[in-house]
């Protein structure tokens, strides 16, 4: 957990395990639920919604593999390439961070089994 703490620390709620909700659009919140879900299951130390320094959210960090998964709809590549830079740059987490994992719930399927398999086949466990 040290990555949350490090990242995250300087906001209390971002302690607590559980899947937060930022305003997400329904296919984005379900997505970021089945990622927290099966990274849980796995017994992995895991938060969303993450609040790091500068006001930037991340959507899922997995602590124990130093992951950042992101669930953003049509993604543009100069919009990837900032996310990429601010988190890799941010004091806390450029260190740290093995890598940033990005997921288009318009991409993915809407069955939640389906769902599942996709998604493990994505994250790293």
């Amino acid at each position: 957990m040290g990555i949350i703490n490090k990242c995250g620390g300087h906001k209390e709620w971002n302690s607590f395990s559980g899947v937060n909700r930022h305003g997400d659009e329904y296919r984005h919140f379900m997505v970021k639920s089945a990622i927290y879900e099966i990274l849980t299951e796995k017994g992995h130390e895991v938060r969303t919604e993450v609040e790091v320094p500068n006001d930037w959210i991340v959507d899922v960090i997995d602590a124990d593999t130093a992951h950042i998964y992101e669930v953003e709809t049509d993604l543009s590549d100069a919009s990837r390439k900032s996310k990429v830079k601010r988190y890799l740059q941010a004091e806390c987490m450029g260190p740290v961070i093995e890598d940033i994992i990005f997921l288009d719930p318009k991409k993915l399927p809407t069955d939640l089994i389906e769902l599942r398999k996709k998604l493990e086949e994505e994250l790293v466990i």
